[in-house]
């Protein structure tokens, strides 16, 4: 499971990846730099690298990485001024505003964040609550000039 928390200056994930119940590392990377753009990734972790290629190979919604209706994964791009969601269900794009969250622990770290924490700050809180967050902060600048892709 994971918990990714955007603040629109940076963007932070936890590093545990889990199966089920079982915590099977406390060191996966959920972000990426890549053709400069920031990417967050949600679901199964085999699809990250699949699902930034796809989307800097000109995003297909008929194309999103998908192998069998059990497997999820969501791609986020993080540009100035939202977040973009690619996901197995909605691989159109959804754009969320800042701050947002994104998964297991999301409830907790985007209330952390209306309460004044930054995303760090609201990962930190989400591990300390949702079992299926923690191990190693994880950061990325959010580049400011950078414009949406849709755009």
């Amino acid at each position: 499971m994971t918990t990714i928390a955007a603040d629109g200056l940076t963007v932070r994930s936890d590093s545990r990846r889990a199966m089920g119940s079982e915590i099977v590392d406390n060191c996966t990377q959920k972000l990426v730099k890549k053709g400069g753009h920031v990417f967050a990734f949600t679901g199964v972790f085999g699809l990250l690298e699949p699902a930034v290629d796809w989307f800097l190979g000109g995003a297909d919604p008929a194309t999103f990485p998908n192998h069998g209706k059990d497997v999820e994964g969501r791609l986020l791009g993080c540009w100035s001024g939202h977040v973009m969601s690619y996901s197995t269900g909605m691989p159109y794009g959804e754009a969320f505003p800042y701050p947002q969250a994104f998964g297991s622990g999301a409830g907790y770290a985007l209330g952390a964040m209306y309460a004044g924490k930054n995303a760090r700050e609201a990962i930190a809180i989400a591990s300390k609550l949702c079992a299926y967050t923690g191990g190693p902060i994880q950061e990325l600048a959010i580049p400011q000039a950078m414009k949406d892709a849709a755009e």
